[in-house]
């Protein structure tokens, strides 16, 4: 009777101890994701609707899973523009651009996982944008919480419509 006691015992201590060391080896990481191979085009203006096209591209990982993933442009502390990687619900594996006081659109995709995923899209600069040079910086969260905002040494300019 004692011996089943005791296995049953030592059982549930080495379940306890397995989950313990798992949860400390899965919460010790307090890297947010990573944002490389970002790319972003010069403005191409089509004469006939007079707006402007912005090509997009690049690559986020995170081994922990990728909560949330914004690119900004920013001008004097301001969001001029904005890049949303949607990760989940109706809208998962679209990505999308927009100037922040208006709408956006969902003229992008991605491929791969929540953990390593490529990006690319196309943004349309509606013809009313006035002439700015921002810089982009990430905001990039993985799924424990990891958070950091970086610039990303990227400037773009935008001329008044031709």
């Amino acid at each position: 009777m004692k011996t089943k006691w005791l296995r049953t015992l030592l059982g549930y201590g080495l379940a306890i101890l397995l989950v313990y060391v798992g949860f400390l080896i899965y919460s010790n990481d307090s890297e947010a994701p990573q944002l490389s191979d970002f790319a972003v085009g010069a403005p191409v203006y089509d004469g006939s609707s007079g707006q402007a096209r912005i090509d997009f591209s690049g690559h986020i990982t995170d081994p922990r899973g990728i909560g949330s993933a914004e690119i900004h442009c920013i001008e004097n502390g301001v969001s001029d523009f904005f890049i949303y990687v949607e990760l989940y619900g109706s809208s998962k594996y679209l990505v999308s651009f927009g100037q922040v006081s208006g709408s956006f659109s969902w003229l992008g995709s991605w491929d791969g996982s929540a953990s390593d995923l490529t990006f690319k899209g196309a943004g349309r600069l509606p013809a009313s944008s006035e002439a700015t040079t921002c810089n982009w910086e990430s905001r990039l969260k993985d799924s424990l919480g990891n958070y950091e905002v970086l610039d990303l040494g990227i400037s773009t300019s935008i001329a008044a419509k031709p």
